[in-house]
């Protein structure tokens, strides 16, 4: 697996240059691409700042409610990123059928060759923020990410998984990976926009990961939240990284014979 810099490393101000300006300082060799606006920029001007850094995954620019503009896959096709990510909401202001909206996003991005990684939101907080519950349970979520299209796979997000009480994802089609670590609190003290770094929490992340079977893509940490414990954006990327290798580090001793 090969650790990506996610924006979530950074203080939260930089924009998609800077982004990419402080994984290469942290040491990163792959990045989770910013894709707001990108589909103004010409495809040009983004390898340019990429250089040497691998585009990852990039978070799909729309919701439920929008379309997707039809620049976006080409542009992604032309910077080599093949995967793009988004989430499944777990309750709604209303009754509605959002199946069909995603199965149209994953047919356009299939006819670009691309794939959809989907996540599932678990905590209690967001479960109950909106009256008519969506896709809470895991079996909601297998099924969704089933319907939505052949090239619809897992976004598999430690935190979430965790705070859903999921299985093992043995078996799954996980395209993507989000690496955090959860406190010990109940569930009522949950908050999505407060996560633990990698190894500073509850959370058996080698052994999660070592259920996997032959992935070996991207893992990119997102951690919400503790950037009062860093002077700045470049010694929390840094952090990241650093806890991203060692989470690697233990799985790869936890498979040794």
């Amino acid at each position: 697996m090969t650790p990506a810099f996610h924006y979530t490393l950074g203080l939260g101000t930089e924009d998609w240059r800077q982004q990419i300006a402080l994984a290469r300082a942290a040491g990163f060799r792959a990045i989770d691409v910013d894709l707001r606006g990108a589909a103004a920029l010409e495809p040009a001007a983004m390898l340019d700042a990429l250089g040497e850094l691998t585009p990852s995954t990039g978070r799909l620019p729309a919701y439920p409610g929008q379309s997707l503009d039809p620049r976006i896959p080409r542009f992604c096709n032309a910077i080599g990123l093949r995967t793009l990510t988004c989430s499944v909401p777990p309750a709604l202001a209303e009754p509605r059928d959002l199946l069909p909206e995603y199965q149209k996003w994953a047919a356009m991005l299939a006819e670009a060759g691309l794939s959809l990684a989907i996540e599932s939101l678990t905590p209690l907080h967001l479960r109950t923020a909106k009256p008519y519950p969506y896709v809470q349970s895991f079996a909601e979520y297998c099924d969704f990410v089933g319907l939505v299209g052949p090239n619809a796979g897992f976004l598999l997000d430690t935190w979430h998984w965790h705070h859903g009480g999921y299985p093992s994802p043995r078996g799954l089609q996980v395209l993507h990976i989000h690496l955090a670590d959860a406190l010990a609190l109940p569930p009522e003290q949950v908050r999505d926009e407060e996560r633990a770094f990698p190894g500073e929490g509850v959370v058996d992340l080698p052994g999660l990961l070592a259920n996997l079977s032959g992935y070996g893509g991207y893992i990119a940490a997102e951690v919400f939240g503790q950037k009062e414990r860093f002077p700045d954006g470049l010694s929390r990327a840094r952090f990241g990284r650093e806890r991203v290798e060692s989470t690697l580090a233990a799985l790869h001793s936890e498979r040794l014979p």
